[in-house]
């Protein structure tokens, strides 16, 4: 075989009658008029969900203010009561408050100077 032989120059084929080519009409237009609509579509639709999604995440840091308020309130009427159950058995373990409870409810009182005699054995 001789080299070269089964090479052909290239021709592009004819162009089907079925096939039409869209001339611009103007070249300095961004989009194309078809797309107009579905790109104004695609924006609304776009700027309603990051205003949902803008909504959605106010609602969750109110809600979750709201929690964390609730909570520090809570903390702070524990502390308060924390502190006056403090005060209150400081209160009940006191010697004064032990002698008067006892001389009310037992008549039991604190032995005077010399009344206390050791017995020796």
């Amino acid at each position: 075989m001789t080299p070269g032989m089964n090479i052909r120059v290239y021709r592009p084929g004819p162009v089907h009658l079925g096939m039409r080519q869209q001339v611009s009409s103007r070249s300095d237009e961004l989009l194309p008029r078809r797309l107009h609509r579905p790109v104004a579509i695609v924006v609304v639709l776009g700027f309603v969900a990051a205003l949902g999604a803008g909504q959605l995440m106010q609602w969750r840091t109110g809600s979750a203010l709201r929690v964390m308020e609730q909570q520090q309130s809570r903390r702070v009427e524990l502390g308060e009561e924390n502190i006056r159950l403090l005060a209150s058995r400081a209160k009940l373990a006191s010697r004064q408050y032990v002698e008067a409870v006892a001389a009310v409810r037992f008549d039991l009182h604190a032995p005077g100077k010399n009344q206390v005699h050791r017995v020796k054995m």
